[in-house]
């Protein structure tokens, strides 16, 4: 399934495809395949949220 998300206060559109990467596969050119992952934390004050876009290439974070 796709859906175009836009992002608030960006002229960008993001792809959102869910699906498994498959395990062994390994990306042959940058941006071929980003990876997301959320994590959360409890604070004093409440929860906060991380949200991280992995490239998979490069290993680098890149939203």
């Amino acid at each position: 399934m796709q859906r175009a998300v836009p992002l608030v206060g960006t002229v960008r559109v993001v792809i959102i495809q869910t699906g498994v990467v498959l395990p062994g596969f390994t990306a042959t050119a940058p941006e071929e395949l980003w990876v997301a992952d959320t994590t959360h934390c409890r604070t004093f004050a409440g929860w906060v949220y991380a949200a991280f876009v992995i490239d998979v290439y490069s290993r680098r974070v890149v939203g």
